[in-house]
């Protein structure tokens, strides 16, 4: 397996109940192709834990989240999205029951080369 990657870390961003997302990360896509996130959601004693991989394919930009991990408190809850425009994939996080209390999100990501 022959391949090269660039890690970065120290994503972090507070997500309120909108309708914007809150941007998490942003590359460009003739850089890079693929990224994968750890991802830590902290809401209150809620906490969530979970791995997303971002792949662009050259026409739509897909998104898995797996490796989910919730706390006995419960989970916090965001969602991971992704969009592709003039060249640039943007990473996002949404929370429809963040109004009382805000949804931090810290990531550490590592991008694969294109």
């Amino acid at each position: 397996i022959v391949g090269s990657y660039s890690a970065q870390t120290d994503k972090t961003v507070t997500v309120s109940a909108n309708s914007t997302p809150t941007t998490i990360d942003s590359f460009a896509v003739a850089t890079y192709t693929t990224a994968e996130y750890l991802v830590q959601m902290k809401q209150g004693s809620k906490m969530t834990s979970t791995k997303v991989v971002v792949m662009w394919d050259g026409t739509d930009v897909h998104v898995d989240e797996y490796a989910i991990i919730d706390a006995t408190a419960g989970a916090a809850n965001a969602t991971i999205t992704a969009t592709v425009a003039t060249g640039t994939c943007t990473v996002s996080a949404s929370s429809s029951d963040a109004a009382t209390t805000n949804v931090v999100i810290k990531a550490a990501v590592t991008y694969v080369n294109a």
